[in-house]
Parts: structure tokens; sequence; C-alpha cells
């Protein structure tokens, strides 16, 4: 099966989309704030146009001129694919500067953005709850 990368460009992306959010967040309703405020939205798709993943991102307008990744999140039944890690590249293949931030108790999500080049740059404590310090990560092309 071949996966790709690709903007939301149906209802039935958004759908898919959805479906992925609603099981990584328990039905959360942050994806109205992420569909309000983001710059950019990637999906993974597979050959039927089902999407199996997605990625919301943020531009910053200002001097920063970094790309703040928002949230990113694999369907349960395609998770260890690689599909997080073909968004990851899309994602910085096109932006230059990336951000993010990441729970700092998942010691496997720290490997997973250490391994694709991003350094720490600091931490905020109890930033997802008492105890749940979130790490700040950073990723910028050499020549960028």
């Amino acid at each position: 099966m071949a996966f790709r990368v690709k903007s939301i460009t149906s209802f039935g992306d958004l759908k898919g989309l959805l479906v992925i959010h609603d099981a990584t967040w328990d039905k959360s309703t942050g994806i109205l704030d992420l569909l309000r405020s983001s710059t950019s939205c990637y999906l993974v798709v597979d050959d039927s146009e089902k999407v199996c993943a997605y990625a919301f991102i943020e531009v910053d307008a200002g001097a920063g001129g970094f790309a703040e990744l928002n949230d990113i999140a694999v369907d349960p039944e395609y998770r260890g694919r690689g599909l997080g890690r073909l968004l990851m590249q899309r994602i910085m293949h096109d932006f230059g500067w990336v951000k993010l931030l990441a729970s700092a108790s998942k010691p496997e999500l720290l490997d997973f953005y250490k391994d694709m080049g991003f350094h720490q740059e600091g931490v905020f404590e109890n930033y997802y709850g008492v105890d749940e310090d979130a790490i700040r990560f950073s990723w910028k092309k050499s020549n960028a």
C-alpha cells in the first residue's frame, strides 16, 4: 500500500480527519481551534484516498518566521507504518524552521522528535496538568 501527503481537498478529507482526531483526543472540541487557527493542514492518504494521518501547522507571521506544529495524529489502525515520519519530513521540507511541544511523559515521542533532528529548547512545567510537563523542541534547516 502506498501513502502520500496532501492538503484537504474535499468534505470526505475533513470527515476522515475528524475520525482520527476523535480517536486520538477522545472527541475533544479542540479540533475547532485547530481548524480556526492553523495556517496549513497536511493529510496522509492511502491508495483509496482514506485519511490515515494529519498534522496542523501555524506559521508565525512575526519576525520569528517559524512553523509551529500544533497537532499531529495517526489513525490507530495505521500506527507503526512511518506515517508520522512521512508527515514530519514533508513539514521539514516545506518550512525551514519548525517548533513544537511534546509531553515529557511520552519518552517514545521525545525520542521520535530527537531522531528527526529536533533539539530541546526548554521545559514548560505543568503545561498539560500537574506534573505533566511539555518539552519545547526546535528544528532549523542548516541553511535557513
